[in-house]
């Protein structure tokens, strides 16, 4: 039997997998790590002082030997896995950097790794200036570059981490994420749904995508379904401030958060994803296409994913987004094909038992690592 190893996991923000996918994808780490036996110490770059969430305290009652440190001030000694991610902006980063090297000091056999997830270059890069581009981009290189280690959440994203920074393929690994279909969501069938809604943080790909599908596209949706509200949905977006013509207005609801998420998804009949940038994979996509929520959205937005446009999900150009989306609210029997194909694609591409195969693997390439510096 192998020993257990012990990691410190180090994010930007406290750790709650009902905000946002990059969240949830940690949390369903982090139970594959106390699973196994491994012992786990979880620290924040920032907001340290924050309340733990009711995931991290049910997760400590639990699995005595998970070790919440708040804010992270050092790190403790004798750590064989370094764990850095969710790390998305320029400042944390840096923090990220600093961290390291503080890791390093307490724990010099230790193998670093840094979880990217995607290329920020590529994704929240693309909605930057020139020069905070250029930041970001110098930033993230030196921390890929400082670890022992990364790991993307899609061969593709892999690839585009490689050639981007000139790293060996043996220092670059692939963890995806899980989405449990959600049986619930075909208790209400083409007739027992009805509405649109968009599901995202408010991040710059989202933004961006939201706003010029609210201004450009939304008034012909109206238009094309007379019946249906528009609803936006994720945490952080009931602090958006959001303009429309006064005869849409009563049919636009910003909802901000909702603790049961999946439960919600379920009551819509289209979800829309209309990101005109972005990287990596989309989660909240996924997410209502395993809570039987068919999805249109544009080919930018399946960028990264091996999602097959008319089988698994609908896709359009601006251009043609608001017919698309009337067509699938609208018809009953394609609003039922994608539903299946959608869920069928989550079941094959992002089951439990994948996830933990793929974790498994970097685990035991990190515990080969280590064992190399004994």
């Amino acid at each position: 039997m192998t020993e257990p190893l012990s990691f410190l996991v180090l994010t930007d923000l406290p750790l709650d997998p009902q905000r946002s996918a990059s969240q949830l994808r940690l949390g369903q780490l982090f139970q594959l790590i106390l699973r196994a036996g491994h012992a786990l110490a979880y620290g924040c770059l920032f907001g340290g002082d924050r309340p733990h969430s009711a995931f991290l305290q049910e997760l400590r009652a639990a699995h005595p030997r998970l070790t919440l440190l708040g804010a992270f001030a050092g790190a403790p000694a004798g750590i064989d896995v370094v764990y850095l991610t969710n790390l998305w902006a320029s400042e944390t980063l840096q923090a990220g950097l600093a961290a390291l090297e503080r890791a390093r000091a307490a724990s010099p056999r230790a193998v670093v790794v840094y979880d990217a997830l995607d290329c920020l270059h590529r994704g929240i890069g693309q909605f930057l200036v020139p020069a905070a581009r250029a930041e970001l981009t110098g930033l993230e290189a030196r921390l890929h570059r400082s670890a022992d280690f990364s790991v993307m959440v899609s061969p593709l994203e892999r690839e585009r981490l490689i050639g981007a920074f000139g790293l060996g393929a043996d220092r670059v690994g692939v963890v995806s994420m899980a989405f449990p279909l959600y049986a619930a969501g075909l208790a209400a069938g083409f007739d027992g749904r009805r509405d649109l809604c968009f599901v995202g943080v408010p991040h710059p790909s989202n933004l961006h995508g939201l706003q010029h599908f609210i201004r450009e596209i939304l008034p012909a949706v109206a238009a094309r379904v007379a019946d249906a509200e528009f609803h936006i949905i994720g945490a952080g977006t009931e602090r958006l401030q959001i303009r429309l013509p006064r005869a849409l207005a009563p049919r636009l609801k910003v909802l901000g958060f909702i603790p049961d998420l999946e439960a919600a998804i379920a009551r819509y009949r289209v979800q829309v994803v209309p990101l005109l940038g972005g990287g990596g994979i989309k989660g909240k996509l996924l997410q209502s296409l395993a809570c039987g929520t068919p999805v249109v959205a544009t080919p930018q937005a399946i960028a990264g994913m091996t999602l097959v446009a008319g089988r698994d999900l609908a896709v359009a150009e601006p251009p043609a987004f608001a017919d698309a989306v009337a067509a699938v609210y609208a018809d009953a029997a394609r609003w039922q094909e994608l539903q299946e194909g959608g869920r069928r694609y989550v079941e094959e591409n992002f089951s439990q038992a994948g996830l933990e195969a793929q974790w498994s693997e970097l685990v035991d390439t990190l515990r080969r690592r280590r064992a190399e510096r004994a």
